[in-house]
């Protein structure tokens, strides 16, 4: 079991105290939500970022901050497919394990994770 550290119960607090002020949209807030839930939990894969993609949608609809030109690329760069197959073609880190397939190694597996968290704080800001 992770021990939790002070970023992720400070995180916490934000979310929370965001969620709970009435200027915050609702959309806004289950974003906000989602993002906490899929960078601080364990066990998170890279399939279940693709349920940013639905409240995203949303987002763009329904938020006039989410509807700028470098928001909506963001967007974009966070519902795209990972750049798993880019890595696998310049072979970078990922070997192909017997009976398993092609997997990711450590440094490459961060790649993958960082480009979606990178994409977020730059739609959030």
């Amino acid at each position: 079991m992770m021990k939790a550290t002070l970023s992720q119960y400070v995180a916490l607090l934000g979310v929370i105290l965001l969620s709970a002020w009435r200027r915050i949209h609702i959309v806004k807030a289950i974003f906000f939500t989602i993002v906490y839930y899929l960078c601080f939990y364990e066990e998170v894969f890279e399939y279940q970022w693709s349920v940013l993609a639905y409240v995203l949608a949303i987002c763009v609809v329904l938020l006039p901050e989410f509807q700028t030109h470098f928001s909506i690329f963001c967007c974009l760069l966070i519902c795209l497919p990972s750049c798993f197959l880019l890595l696998s073609l310049l072979h970078f880190d990922v070997q192909n394990v017997t009976g398993l397939g092609l997997l990711p190694y450590e440094p490459a597996w961060e790649w993958m994770v960082g480009s979606p968290i990178t994409s977020l704080v730059s739609v959030v800001q």
